[in-house]
């Protein structure tokens, strides 16, 4: 094609475009979801994602696509989303490994646990969608995994004094039925000299959601 043909084609091109009342600048939307104001290319509205097309920002319309066809492997802590992959024994010259290859360990809320090698961070889910996707785990060290490995089962003991501490205490338990004790003030952590004790130090960015009563804890209450 020579010079003087494309411009006749980029000529008629824009004369559609007139006609159809399209212009090449992008125009401002506002997002139907969140209200942020965005840049939406008219002229490309047939390459558009149909959610974008449908009045959604950019983000929007990408986590809502990402929802709508969660993909497998798909591991979420602290709202952060990565694509946890089977672990790969034998890598060929030609792959790819999320992480560099690096080997990271997850467990799940229901205490699997899940080494790979082939970690990818896909983004942190905004504030708005968090409540169509529930986190599934943390990442925790190899000393954890390795404890999960023999023995993977949720602790049942209400009394224990060192549940604070345990990753394995069934926390559902005391968010039912209220604490079953206090902890003494000047308790030793590991007192109770349990074999299947995992302290949560060893799992990344976990919060309990039971709050640690002692007697100091009890002691101000009544004051």
């Amino acid at each position: 094609m020579n010079e003087k043909e494309r411009a006749k084609r980029a000529k008629k091109f824009l004369k559609n475009l007139k006609r159809d009342g399209i212009t090449l600048l992008p125009r401002v939307r506002k997002c139907r979801l969140c209200g942020k104001k965005f840049f939406y290319p008219e002229f490309l509205e047939k390459e558009v994602d149909r959610y974008v097309a449908s009045g959604l920002c950019f983000e929007c319309g990408y986590w809502r696509k990402f929802l709508d066809h969660i993909p497998r492997h798909l591991q979420v802590t602290n709202g952060k989303c990565y694509k946890v992959l089977p672990f790969v024994s034998n890598k060929e010259p030609y792959m790819t490994l999320g992480g560099n290859g690096k080997k990271r360990y997850f467990v799940t809320k229901e205490l699997k646990p899940i080494m790979s090698n082939d970690v990818w961070f896909i983004g942190t889910i905004p504030e708005r969608f968090r409540y169509r996707l529930a986190d599934t785990g943390w990442f925790c060290n190899e000393s954890a995994y390795k404890s999960l490995c023999k023995f993977n089962k949720k602790c049942m003991e209400a009394g224990c004094l060192d549940r604070y501490r345990c990753f394995r205490f069934d926390t559902s338990i005391e968010l039912k039925n209220g604490p079953y004790n206090t902890i003494p003030s000047d308790w030793v952590l590991k007192g109770e000299h349990c074999g299947f004790f995992l302290d949560t130090e060893k799992i990344i960015d976990y919060i309990s959601p039971i709050t640690p009563i002692t007697n100091e804890t009890t002691e101000k209450e009544n004051d």
